[in-house]
C-alpha cells in the first residue's frame, strides 16, 4: 500500500499527497512572507511621512490591504505558482525518482507554438459561446468600461492578466503535468494497457480538477460536467502534442477572455476588470447563469468540438500521429557520473 518494491519508490497516491502538501505548505509560507514584507513596507512608508510609528495606523492599512480579495488572490496565485516551480522538479527527482527535463530545455519553439495555438483555441471557444448567446438575444452589450483615465482601470486589468497567467500555469503543471503522469504510471500494469491506464488517469485527474471547483460560488452540475470535460480535453492536448504548452495557453486565455474581454464570471468568480457592460438573460442551462459560460450547455458542445479540432490540427501536421501513451512507462533516473560506469550511460 505504501512502497513499490518493484520500482523502489513510494506508490503514486502517496507521491501525489506529498507533492500536494509540499506545494500547499511552501505557497502558504511564501504568502505569509509576502504579507509580512508588505506590513514592514507600510511601517517604513509611514515613518518617511513623519508619523511616529502608530501601530494602529499600520494595522489599519494592512487590514485594508488584506481585505481586498482581488489583491489577496493575486498574491496567493503568485505564491502558488512559485511554489509549483520549486516543488515540481524536487518531487520528480527525489520523490518520483524519474527523469526531469530542465525547464530551459522544455521551452523550445514548438512549445511556444503550442502555447499560441492553445491561446487561440481558448479565445475562439469563449468568443463563439458569446457570439451564439448574443445572436439568440441572451446577451446584450450596452457599452465599454475602458477608461484609461480611471485610476483603478489599468491596475485592475494587469492584475487580472497576471492572475490568470499564474492560475493557467500552476493548475496545468499540477493536474495535466504531475498528477496525470503519476496516475498513468501507477495504473499501467498487469490489468491495464498503456492506453487504458492513460485514459483512466485522464478521467481521474480531471475529476479531481472538477471537484475542486465545486467550492466556487454558484457551482452546479453543468459546471462540474463542463470542467470535467475541459480537464479531459487538456489531457488529450498533452497526449497529442507531448507538451503542456497548449493546455497552459488554452487555460489562460479561456479564463482571461471570459472574465476580462467578455465580462462574465469565471467558474462563479466575478470579473475584476471587465471591458464590456453586458446584461445576461435567458435560462441558466443556456447562459451558465452566475457560474459563467462554464455552466452552459454550449460550453459542453464547444469543448467536444475543440477536442476534435485538436486532433484534426495535429493530425494534419503529422499523418502518422499517435497519442503519447508512453507517459505510462516509468523511466527511473539515470545515475550520476560518479555512480555510473561510464559517461556514455547518461541521458543527454
Amino acid at each position: 500500500m505504501l512502497w513499490s518494491s518493484e520500482q523502489k519508490r513510494l506508490r503514486a497516491a502517496w507521491r501525489i499527497v506529498i507533492f500536494g502538501v509540499l506545494v500547499f505548505s511552501l505557497a502558504a509560507l511564501l504568502f505569509s512572507v509576502s504579507i509580512l514584507v508588505i506590513g514592514v513596507w507600510f511601517v517604513f512608508s509611514i515613518a518617511r511621512a513623519g508619523a511616529n510609528f502608530p501601530a494602529n495606523l499600520v494595522y489599519e492599512r494592512l487590514l485594508g490591504f488584506v481585505s481586498d480579495m482581488d489583491r489577496v488572490m493575486l498574491i496567493s496565485s503568485i505564491s502558488t505558482m512559485v511554489s509549483v516551480f520549486l516543488v515540481t522538479p524536487f518531487s520528480i527527482k527525489v520523490i518520483d525518482k524519474r527523469e526531469w527535463t530542465p525547464l530551459r530545455q522544455q521551452l523550445k519553439p514548438a512549445w511556444w507554438k503550442d502555447l499560441g495555438i492553445g491561446c487561440l483555441v481558448g479565445f475562439a471557444g469563449i468568443g463563439l459561446i458569446f457570439a451564439i448567446l448574443a445572436a439568440l438575444g441572451s446577451i446584450q452589450v450596452s457599452g465599454f468600461n475602458v477608461d484609461l483615465a480611471k485610476p483603478g482601470f489599468l491596475s485592475g486589468f494587469f492584475r487580472s492578466l497576471l492572475l490568470f497567467v499564474c492560475v493557467g500555469v500552476y493548475e496545468e503543471v499540477i493536474f495535466r503535468g504531475y498528477v496525470f503522469n503519476n496516475l498513468s504510471e501507477s495504473l499501467f500494469g498487469k490489468w491495464l494497457t498503456k492506453g487504458k491506464a492513460v485514459t483512466l488517469s485522464a478521467i481521474i485527474s480531471s475529476l479531481a480538477f472538477s471537484i475542486l471547483h465545486l467550492a466556487n460560488p454558484h457551482a452546479n452540475f453543468m459546471g462540474f460536467l463542463n470542467i470535467l470535460v475541459i480537464g479531459c480535453l487538456l489531457c488529450l492536448s498533452v497526449l497529442v502534442t507531448r507538451r503542456i504548452g497548449f493546455a497552459i495557453g488554452f487555460h489562460f486565455l479561456w479564463n482571461f477572455s471570459q472574465s476580462v474581454l467578455f465580462s462574465v464570471p469565471v467558474s462563479g468568480l466575478s470579473p475584476d476588470a471587465a471591458l464590456l457592460n453586458v446584461q445576461v438573460n435567458g435560462p441558466d442551462w443556456l447562459t451558465g447563469g452566475h457560474f459563467g459560460f462554464e455552466g452552459s450547455v454550449l460550453c459542453l458542445l464547444i469543448n467536444i468540438s475543440a477536442a476534435i479540432l485538436i486532433v484534426f490540427l495535429y493530425k494534419k501536421k503529422n499523418k502518422d500521429l499517435e497519442l503519447n501513451f508512453e507517459i505510462a512507462e516509468y523511466v527511473p533516473r539515470k545515475p550520476s557520473v560518479s555512480q555510473s560506469q561510464s559517461p556514455t550511460d547518461l541521458h543527454i
